[in-house]
């Protein structure tokens, strides 16, 4: 997928790239929480009405965060995610005759702008000390379908990171933060349904497995962030000659 490709260029130079002239805070972080999914499988988030077929599995994560202007913070993010589910414990009709099942990791690279709500750590006497924040960005997901090992899909995908969370200020050096993001993408085979034959090649009914393309899958990542604010380097004081 070339366009994927010319993504992750994209938010590695803007990452790498747009560092600032002036003196900023630089964090580099790491976040661990659960990833959820929404799709043929679970039509609904929180998934109230099929809460016994999908499982929230876990979501870890590393990212770096610049901190650029009183409200606006440019973030990279690296990520791993898996989501899966059965119909085995589905109570409905299609569930039922479907029995499907499935589990795929995702790896997604991503670059977000933050919105901060207060002038967070930017007063060195009397900082605040949290402040909620908003997100959105643009990334690229690769997904690896674990029960079918020869997909016919393109298991690459654009993704619209879009999401609200909330950080404290723990110390001088230390930030805590939760967020809830929400992943759009553009594929609807995160949960291997659309595949007209199974990895045996065996038909499968179209009635359960074709899949509503007009509304592709999402998955959302939920958990806590902790980041290292790195110290700004002091520059060197002019020396003063003693005159006589």
């Amino acid at each position: 997928m070339k366009s994927l490709k010319y993504i992750f260029i994209a938010i590695l130079a803007s990452v790498l790239v747009y560092s600032p002239a002036k003196a900023q805070i630089h964090e580099v972080g790491i976040m661990a929480g659960l990833a959820s999914y929404k799709g043929e499988m679970s039509q609904y988030f929180p998934n109230l009405h099929q809460i016994d077929n999908i499982a929230n599995r876990i979501a870890v994560g590393a990212f770096y965060r610049g901190n650029f202007s009183r409200s606006i913070s440019i973030r990279g993010n690296f990520t791993y995610g898996k989501v899966d589910g059965t119909d085995a414990n589905g109570t409905d009709f299609i569930s039922q005759q479907r029995g499907h099942f499935f589990q795929t990791d995702l790896l997604e690279l991503s670059a977000q702008i933050e919105y901060n709500f207060r002038d967070f750590r930017r007063n060195l006497k009397f900082p605040e000390t949290w402040t909620p924040y908003l997100f959105v960005g643009v990334g690229g997901m690769k997904m690896s379908p674990r029960y079918n090992l020869l997909p016919t899909y393109d298991l690459y995908s654009i993704t619209i990171p879009i999401g609200i969370g909330m950080k404290f200020m723990l110390n001088d050096k230390l930030n805590l933060g939760m967020e809830f993001g929400a992943r759009k993408t553009f594929t609807d085979f995160i949960d291997d349904i659309g595949v007209n034959v199974d990895q045996a090649g065996t038909p499968r009914n179209p009635l359960y497995f074709t899949g509503n393309t007009a509304d592709n899958d999402m998955y959302f990542f939920t958990g806590f962030t902790l980041s290292y604010v790195m110290p700004i380097p002091k520059r060197l004081c002019p020396i003063k000659i003693k005159t006589f």
